[in-house]
């Protein structure tokens, strides 16, 4: 890695050739339901609790928060008969329990598709280090077409508190 300028980091991705990359944007990814899907009960929690960094040298005058940009989804196998709804919950504790989504929206991968995303969120500033959970709150209708192998993904930005 080198930089050569504030705020812009670049990464060498071939011998030659760089390329810029924003430090203040997170990517958080790793939920994966795999197989056939069903609606969120205990044992079905769809990849556990992940978290937003915590970032070096904060201190109590200036803490970072950050922005959701856009939550994506995806699965192997479409759903029949109904869309997949998603939900992701935060909090400050390993037990989230905010909504990420504003009031009646979600991630929403419809019947028959296979991708689906949302951008509306209930907050827009969100404290460095809180935990996030999906929840999977509706599959496919049809009998052994409910949806299959789910990853999802945020997108987050780094905003000043």
């Amino acid at each position: 890695m080198a930089s050569d300028r504030a705020n812009t980091l670049y990464i060498c991705n071939s011998a030659t050739t760089w390329i810029v990359v924003n430090p203040r944007t997170f990517m958080m990814r790793g939920w994966y339901q795999d197989g056939l899907l069903r609606a969120d009960t205990a044992a079905n929690q769809g990849g556990g609790v992940r978290y937003l960094p915590m970032l070096d040298g904060m201190t109590d005058e200036s803490v970072a928060l950050w922005k959701p940009v856009k939550v994506k989804a995806h699965v192997k196998t479409a759903p029949a008969g109904a869309a997949i709804l998603i939900q992701l919950e935060f909090g400050t504790t390993a037990t989230p329990a905010t909504d990420l989504f504003a009031a009646g929206d979600r991630v929403s991968i419809a019947a028959g598709a296979n991708e689906g995303s949302s951008v509306t969120f209930a907050d827009s500033a969100i404290e460095n280090g809180s935990a996030f959970e999906m929840i999977i709150d509706q599959v496919g209708s049809t009998a052994g077409s409910e949806g299959e192998d789910l990853s999802v993904e945020a997108e987050f930005i780094q905003i000043d508190g």
